[in-house]
């Protein structure tokens, strides 16, 4: 850099900004951004640990339910109820 342009910048201070440049800020934002744009690019922030143990969670459980339902098709499959049951009481002991 040129020794006179360092001098210059090293003179020079930056304005101050006006009072009310944060509403104008905010005001021209919100103009040009609408109102879904703002939940389309909503963040959620999650730690690591924690995205990673939810997605464990959420396909053993899914595997879980998975292989349940299948055991359970199986388990009930040509399976039909009885027309009439036929109950016998078995005792034991003394009393006939």
């Amino acid at each position: 850099m040129d020794e006179d342009l360092r001098r210059l910048v090293k003179q020079w201070s930056a304005p101050a900004p006006s009072q009310n440049i944060d509403e104008r800020m905010l005001t021209a934002y919100r103009r040009r951004s609408g109102w879904w744009r703002h939940w389309w690019k909503a963040r959620i922030e999650v730690p690591v640990p924690v995205l990673a143990a939810s997605l464990l969670l959420v396909t053993f459980l899914g595997v879980w339910l998975a292989t349940t339902r299948s055991e359970r098709k199986a388990l009930h499959s040509g399976w039909e109820p009885v027309a009439q049951p036929a109950l016998r009481v078995i005792r034991s002991g003394g009393a006939k």
